[in-house]
């Protein structure tokens, strides 16, 4: 905004600050800036309206300059850029000293880690956009590269940037070859303009970037966001308001830093459902009893858990079970469904394992559905198997529920009115309906 009403701010701050450094030098702003800053946006609306395959933002470029020197360019009182001193870089080795990288090797990790995120999120964000996939190990090694490559070239750590992928997007830009391509013309056309970005001023280049921020925004996505999920706008507000009140870098890495608290919080808290089996469709199916106000077995509890059991969750997992306990009672087997149990570390296995054992002393029967071979190897490999047993490990929920069926008592099942398990059959008690 500066660059575009011909006044000069310090840098540096939150968005506030700068607007309120604009707001107090307003009455210095130079009407000459101004005027090219509104032939540039104008240009650029119109050959955009015309045909977007035109090049509009150079156009803008060349009506914006031509229009500073009808005006009389720096006798105006309008910044132009100043000469490249140099077209090409020179090459040259990096100190590579151990004491240039311990000074330099904090600050590197941090700008590094930035980096990635910024470039990691602007990808995704375009990739989404376009219903693509998007590979962020494969950016993390090519941002790695080209930074490896440009420190030959004396160039500044680099990463990704929202208004050349945006200018990218709007050119029409498709594949990667247009970065190739962009960076050969850039080289090739240094040598033609190189005299001439003297002549181009600083009003004309600041509207457009102006104008490729703004048509970053994308209110469809965020009115989205805000009415689909509660954690997400959490995310997006975090993120908005540490970017106006502070660096954009910063509002990135608190961006992440929200994104990954939400996440954790959500793994710590899995969801713990007692099953029971339901016509749906034609079909018997397993759902939550207590969802569905279905009839549950008396004597076996059929639980199950959906989310990773670690460090994190065991807590509110052994929480849940209480409350289940406490409500229904103890009963004579439990079987633990652990399909939707994708990651299971040591405390994990501890936690089952002390379950089984606390069952057993009480004279109960426990017995465990894991039907996935990475599943059933980290039960193998954490001991739980050892303690469990391996005939108490079921690939399928039949299997778990007639092993359990029929260490039932009899005596329990003669008078059951539920008898809701097709391995009931098999017990003394009425016909199953």
């Amino acid at each position: 905004m500066p660059g575009a009403l011909g006044i000069v701010t310090e840098g540096g701050g939150g968005a506030f600050e700068r607007l309120e450094r604009v707001v107090a030098q307003i009455g210095a702003a130079n009407s000459a800036a101004f005027l090219v800053s509104l032939v540039t946006l104008a240009t650029i609306l119109a050959v955009v309206r015309i045909d977007k395959r035109i090049p509009a933002y150079i156009f803008a470029l060349a009506t914006g300059s031509v229009t500073a020197w009808m005006l009389g360019g720096e006798a105006a009182g309008l910044h132009l850029f100043e000469p490249l001193a140099s077209v090409v870089p020179a090459v040259t080795v990096p100190d590579l000293s151990p004491s240039v990288m311990g000074q330099l090797f904090p600050g590197a990790v941090a700008v590094a880690f930035v980096g990635l995120l910024e470039a990691i999120s602007i990808g995704k964000s375009f990739a989404l956009r376009r219903g693509e996939r998007y590979d962020s190990n494969q950016e993390i090694i090519g941002q790695g590269l080209s930074n490896m490559a440009g420190s030959f070239l004396q160039s500044y750590a680099g990463s990704g940037s929202f208004t050349r992928s945006g200018l990218n997007a709007e050119s029409g830009a498709r594949t990667p070859m247009a970065a190739l391509f962009a960076a050969g013309i850039l080289l090739a056309g240094l040598f033609l303009v190189a005299p001439l970005v003297r002549f181009v001023p600083v009003p004309a280049m600041a509207t457009i970037i102006l104008y490729v921020a703004w048509k970053l925004v994308n209110i469809a996505e965020i009115r989205h966001i805000v009415t689909s999920s509660r954690s997400e706008t959490l995310i997006l507000l975090a993120t908005f308001l540490t970017g106006v009140l502070s660096e954009l870098d910063f509002a990135i890495l608190v961006g992440v830093l929200a994104s990954l608290a939400v996440f954790i919080n959500k793994s710590a808290h899995p969801s713990i459902g007692v099953g029971a089996p339901m016509e749906k469709d034609g079909r018997r199916v397993f759902r939550n009893a207590y969802a569905n106000d279905l009839k549950e077995c008396p004597q076996i509890a059929n639980l199950r858990i959906e989310g990773p059991l670690f460090f994190g969750s065991v807590e509110h997992v052994d929480e849940k079970f209480r409350e289940i306990e406490d409500h229904f009672g103890r009963k004579r087997g439990t079987v633990l469904n652990l399909k939707g149990v994708g990651k299971i570390d040591l405390t994990g296995a501890d936690f089952i394992v002390n379950e089984c054992r606390a069952a057993r002393k009480r004279g109960q029967d426990y017995h465990l559905i894991a039907s996935h071979k990475s599943s059933r190897d980290a039960l193998r490999r954490l001991h739980v198997i050892d303690v469990v047993g391996e005939d108490h490990v079921h690939f399928t929920k039949s299997d778990a529920i007639r092993y359990a069926v029929d260490k039932a008592d009899d005596d329990i099942c003669r008078t059951c009115a539920a008898r809701i398990f097709h391995e009931c059959s098999g017990k003394p008690g009425p016909d199953i309906a």
